[in-house]
């Protein structure tokens, strides 16, 4: 073994001090003379000595490559941001469904829930579907009012972020709340019919569309969604909600107060008809509401059935979604949007005189739809209807009751987490 391994010599001590070994895997190492040995530390000068300029080299965290500003802009840590921002926000992205009002880029206070909240819900209810909104113009909608109610804050709004998905947790309970409050409207005004069965009163006001008509004894396309039905629920669950929103001149927002609403009223009239339909049918029973109403709470219990993919027995064929309503809002909305936008001015300004604002005046002209398949794109003809006289003369008081459940409804959805 001795003539294959070199001469092992001890290498002289020239340090005070000693280091304790690092422990290592059990590798052995062997010096030979003829190594080289291993580059000497760099000692520190004294202080008599000059220095050189050389020396002087920065840490390599601070160095700047040659040419680095050759284009005039600074580090990203050093830009400044455009004269109007003061702050850069900052958040986490997460799964959609997990975000929170704390994750937002801005505090969840008033001016979140009133100004943008009011604002984006504005918007989205001028849409021609208000289920299915395009996600790419909605993420502009959104950067519109961003800008405008955070001027000092930059913030870019995207799919993934928690402004958009915030947002469209709030807009699920905005369409959410229009439809427990057509159900509680038409409970309530089958409940003070007391000479007729509840299933006939819907029956009868489901017959020729005589729900969405302001009298219903003088039938009229002039008339249409101007009942006492459709205008209470877009008071109560709309327009109170946006009331608060503000000017967002890229939006064009003050035409859409005015007479921009198509997607809302849609909203209510096929809630109303849903509603209708469940008392009709007996999918949901009057007394057994009203009960649950004397306990201070409005719970409408939904049948289940089962869910053939599942095997679980579900409610989600009765609930208020697109699945489940999009063929009547496509209806609807083709009669909405064939209207004169003085006719939608009416039925906006008439839902406001029930929130105390200024009436606004307006004339309704006639609607001449070509469409011949869908009967509810065609409410323009006059029909003969026969209801008894408890209908009408009972009507305007039937929403007494109904007022604290419906605020009850928009403070839920101005809930802060």
């Amino acid at each position: 073994m001795t003539g294959f391994m070199p001469e092992v010599t001890a290498i002289p001590t020239t340090e005070k001090k000693e280091y304790a070994p690092h422990k290592t895997t059990s590798v052995s190492t062997i010096v030979s003379q003829n190594a080289a040995p291993p580059p000497p530390k760099r000692l520190k000068k004294e202080s008599s000595e000059s220095t050189n300029d050389d020396d002087l080299v920065p840490p390599p965290s601070t160095q700047v490559p040659a040419g680095y500003y050759d284009d005039t802009v600074p580090p990203p840590s050093t830009q400044v941001p455009p004269g109007h921002w003061t702050t850069a926000a900052q958040e986490v992205i997460k799964p959609r469904g997990q975000y929170r009002n704390t994750d937002l880029p801005v505090p969840a206070n008033s001016k979140w829930v009133k100004a943008f909240l009011s604002t984006a819900v504005l918007w989205a209810g001028s849409q021609p579907n208000p289920w299915e909104m395009s996600e790419s113009m909605m993420v502009d909608a959104l950067q519109d009012i961003f800008d405008v109610v955070y001027p000092g804050i930059k913030y870019k709004v995207n799919l993934n972020g928690a402004v958009f998905a915030v947002m469209q947790q709030r807009l699920s309970e905005w369409r959410s709340n229009i439809g427990s409050a057509a159900l509680a409207i038409i409970v309530d005004f089958c409940s003070r019919i007391k000479d007729a069965p509840n299933a006939e009163v819907a029956k009868q006001l489901l017959k020729k569309y005589a729900f969405i008509y302001e009298d219903l004894d003088n039938i009229s396309q002039e008339m249409a969604y101007l009942s006492a039905f459709i205008l209470q629920l877009m008071a109560t669950n709309h327009l109170i909600v946006i009331a608060d929103h503000i000017d967002v001149p890229a939006l064009n927002t003050d035409e859409l107060s005015l007479e921009g609403m198509d997607g809302a009223i849609v909203l209510c009239i096929v809630a109303l008809e849903r509603a209708l339909k469940f008392v009709r049918d007996n999918i949901i029973k009057v007394e057994e509401v009203l009960a649950s109403m004397a306990t201070g709470k409005f719970a409408v219990k939904l049948p289940m059935v089962l869910n053939k993919a599942t095997g679980k027995m579900l409610s989600g064929c009765y609930k208020f979604s697109f699945a489940n309503c999009h063929e009547e809002t496509e209806s609807y909305m083709k009669s909405i949007s064939s209207r004169s936008n003085e006719s939608k001015a009416a039925i906006i300004a008439h839902s406001r005189k029930l929130m105390k604002k200024s009436p606004m005046k307006a004339e309704c002209s006639d609607d001449d739809d070509e469409e011949s398949i869908n009967e509810c794109a065609l409410i323009c003809n006059k029909h003969s209807i026969s209801l008894p006289t408890p209908y009408a003369t009972d009507f305007p008081a039937a929403f007494v009751l109904l007022v604290p459940i419906m605020y009850s409804l928009i403070r839920n959805f101005y809930r802060i987490i």
